[in-house]
């Protein structure tokens, strides 16, 4: 899945946004939810769909 600058930045814009609107501004718990584990998932599951939700809308953007 490759992206652009542009849109990598746009993702995490919508990423963060989309987490604060749902956790406020605990950066202990994204950082937590974020971390890959050594299978190379999320410690969260939800946060990879959460990712990819915000890669497809930043494309079209």
């Amino acid at each position: 899945m490759d992206i652009s600058d542009r849109e990598a930045f746009v993702a995490m814009r919508l990423f963060l946004l989309q987490f604060y609107a749902r956790a406020g501004n605990d950066m202990e718990t994204l950082i937590a939810d974020i971390t890959l584990e050594s299978d190379g998932q999320p410690l969260d599951p939800a946060a990879w769909d959460d990712w990819t939700r915000c890669i497809e809308l930043a494309r079209r953007s």
